[in-house]
């Protein structure tokens, strides 16, 4: 009764008694099944019956029925090199039935198998465990291409260097990465391909080579090979080469050793630099090689070393030494043209120096001192110059101006003072310019590049010597009115202070308009015990300073200090806000003059940090706060906030003018107007005193709390 299966055609047949059913009908068809003939019993216990039976009587006969084996063949699909049949890849299943489990699935490179069809191209029927099998049949391997990722490694941690861009790329699986990324780049090397290995031992990896599973790519380098040349610099006749005058150095290496040194008659070899005056970087057995360069030999005149070098722009036709109207001299000059000359007299006297050139390069002009008696034009009085002189000729490099170098401050103390004032085309400063500072000696470095309006910066690594004991007025306006410095270098720090000095730092950057910021992490040194007017105008007039580092904070004051700060911060007209977290340190027994003027006319302040408060001021005090926000008009604070409640809390009978003008011309701030004028904040709001009236000289009108034991000078 199979639905789909026919009957025998005809399915009833007359024949005359004994007679035979010849031919037999049709067959009958039955889907999965084979017919197997005729039968008198339904189940085929009965006697067959074909076309040789005679038939006596009605008879039924029944189709008897065979069930189908049925063969299921797995195709994978495809024929890649390397891919895998399905085990098995056959299987035989009685008609009717599934194939379950399924055979283990085919394998191909670079695909992922996705099931069976019975279609090649998937547009057929899906075949799973589920699918029942009625006939012979062949079925298909699906596959999905796999994406895989390409990797490109730089292969290197130089600083500087750059990746692939892109530094990955998806491909389709079988694919080629076309075209490949931007290069990577390394100094010092050439980009040479991709390897599969980092150290370049594996396959190599370009666009025409196919993926078939994620990977990464090395870059491999081949290191460059620069010429160094060494150019003699000079076409004086029987002067010689250095030998060899070339070198091939791999890149970042050295040259060592040398070549043989050049010569030059009437000269003695100092070296090589990267330019012909001398100007650009010392090259020698240390130096790594990065890219081709010419080195050019620098020479120096036989005889006594020079004591100073300049180099000059000669453009103008002529160039003046200028002579300092108070010394002597006795000179040696090699103009850098060919023309040397003595030359010895009285600053007074000559006030400059003269040389005409013919033609405008730079030159190279060398001063050698002949005399040590008293001080030289240039202050090469000492003899100690000659110790250092291959060191020190290089120092002042583009001077020019009233120039004094000495190499011992302890010979002349006196000499660093000044020595730059005024010298407006001084635009570069050497870091190791400044000598070491001796034990006991006192005003060291006074205004020493005062004036310099041409220098802009200060270089890095610059800092200031060490300040020994028992010294003082150390670096006394070291760069006052340099107008146009704009920044100190990164990680500029002052040095710490010893017991016992005074006044030092005092107006060190006064009125450097340009300088509108401090560096990151800069902090003031410590303060210690028995010193006096440290820092005292530092920064003062300088109107360009908008801010100070994140976390600036004043160094603890000590007993028996005075001047510490004051006026530090003097009409710095831009700077707008304190640092988070500002406070005022505490304020110890026995000192006085703390804060003085310390932000006076700094009319752009418009606030202070959250929770500043002024300290408390013990007894024998004096004039602490005294104008210390005097004129900051923009300031809008609560005075109550401000001040605090320990103000007062030990007693002013022996404080002098404590709080005197603290707030001065302060006219934004809100509070107490009779609180403010009893503490002295008379000035901030009104010229005439506010109802209730408080009479100025007696105090008379505050409340006895406020007025108790107040200094009669208090006022």
């Amino acid at each position: 009764s199979d639905s789909g299966s026919t009957e025998a055609n005809p399915d009833t047949a007359g024949v005359a008694a004994g007679n035979t059913v010849n031919p037999l009908p049709t067959q009958p068809g039955r889907t999965g099944y084979t017919f197997s003939g005729w039968n008198t019993a339904a189940n085929g216990s009965g006697t067959a019956f074909d076309e040789t039976t005679p038939v006596t009587a009605d008879i039924t006969v029944y189709a008897q029925w065979t069930i189908n084996t049925c063969t299921v063949t797995f195709n994978k699909n495809n024929s890649d090199s390397g891919s895998t049949e399905a085990n098995p890849d056959t299987a035989g299943v009685t008609a009717g039935n599934t194939v379950n489990p399924l055979p283990t699935q085919p394998g191909r490179t670079g695909y992922t198998f996705s099931g069976w069809n019975t279609a090649a191209n998937g547009s057929g029927t899906v075949f799973d465990e589920t699918t029942p099998v009625t006939a012979d049949i062949t079925v298909y391997a699906q596959w999905t291409i796999n994406t895989c990722t390409v990797t490109f490694n730089k292969n290197n941690s130089d600083s500087g260097s750059t990746g692939a861009n892109p530094d990955t790329a998806g491909v389709a699986a079988g694919n080629t990465v076309n075209p490949l990324p931007t290069q990577p780049a390394r100094t010092g090397y050439a980009f040479s391909g991709w390897n599969t290995a980092a150290n370049g031992s594996g396959t190599a990896f370009d666009e025409t080579t196919p993926v078939t599973a994620d990977i990464t790519v090395y870059a491999q380098w081949t290191i460059n090979t620069y010429t160094v040349t060494f150019d003699k610099n000079n076409s004086d006749s029987g002067s010689t080469e250095a030998n060899p005058d070339t070198a091939g150095v791999a890149a970042g290496n050295t040259v060592n050793p040398l070549p043989i040194q050049p010569g030059r008659t009437g000269y003695t070899f100092s070296g090589w630099n990267t330019a012909v005056n001398g100007s650009g970087t010392a090259f020698d057995e240390t130096t790594p090689v990065t890219a081709d360069i010419t080195v050019y030999a620098q020479w120096v005149i036989s005889g006594p070393s020079p004591s100073l070098r300049l180099v000059i722009d000669g453009s103008s036709g002529s160039f003046t030494l200028p002579t300092n109207n108070a010394w002597d001299y006795n000179w040696t000059i090699d103009w850098g043209d060919g023309g040397t000359e003595s030359k010895t007299g009285t600053g007074a006297a000559d006030m400059g120096i003269s040389h005409t050139y013919t033609a405008n390069p730079q030159y190279t002009i060398e001063i050698t001192a002949n005399s040590n008696t008293g001080h030289a034009a240039f202050g090469f009085g000492s003899t100690t110059i000659g110790a250092n002189a291959a060191a020190n000729k290089q120092k002042l490099l583009k001077a020019l101006g009233h120039i004094n170098e000495n190499t011992s401050v302890a010979d002349f103390p006196n000499a660093w003072n000044f020595c730059f004032y005024a010298c407006t085309n001084l635009n570069e400063v050497s870091p190791d310019l400044l000598p070491n500072v001796d034990n006991g000696t006192s005003n060291i470095f006074t205004s020493m590049f005062y004036g310099c309006t041409g220098l802009t910066s200060l270089p890095t690594g610059f800092q200031l010597p060490a300040v020994p004991n028992g010294t003082s007025a150390i670096f006394v306006r070291m760069f006052g009115n340099c107008f146009y410095l704009a920044s100190l270098p990164a990680g500029f720090q002052l040095p710490a202070v010893p017991n016992g000095t005074d006044s030092i730092f005092f107006e060190m950057f006064y009125n450097c308009d340009d300088l509108t910021s401090l560096p990151a992490g800069f902090q003031l040194p410590a303060v210690p015990n028995g010193t006096d007017s440290i820092f005292n105008r530092m920064f003062a007039y300088c109107a360009g300073l908008t801010s100070l580092p994140a976390g600036f904070q004043l160094p603890a004051v000590p007993n028996g200090t005075e001047g510490i700060f004051g006026q530090m911060f003097l009409y710095c007209i831009h700077l707008t806000s304190l640092p988070a977290g500002f406070q005022l340190p505490a304020v110890p027994n026995g000192t006085s003059r703390i804060f003085q003027r310390m932000f006076e006319g700094c009319n752009r302040l418009t606030s202070l940090p959250a929770g500043f408060q002024l300290p408390a001021v013990p007894n024998g005090t004096s004039h602490i706060f005294h104008e210390m926000f005097s004129g900051c008009s923009a300031l809008i604070t609560n005075i109550e906030n401000l001040i605090g409640p320990n103000i007062f809390s030990l007693g002013q009978q022996n404080n002098s003018d404590f709080m005197f003008r603290t707030f001065l011309n302060c006219s934004k701030l809100t509070g107490s107007a009779k609180n403010a004028l009893s503490m002295g904040f008379y000035g901030n709001t009104t010229t005439t005193p506010p109802t209730p009236t408080v009479d100025l000289n007696t105090f008379a009108g505050c409340p006895t709390s406020v007025t108790a034991g107040l200094h009669a000078n208090w006022k």
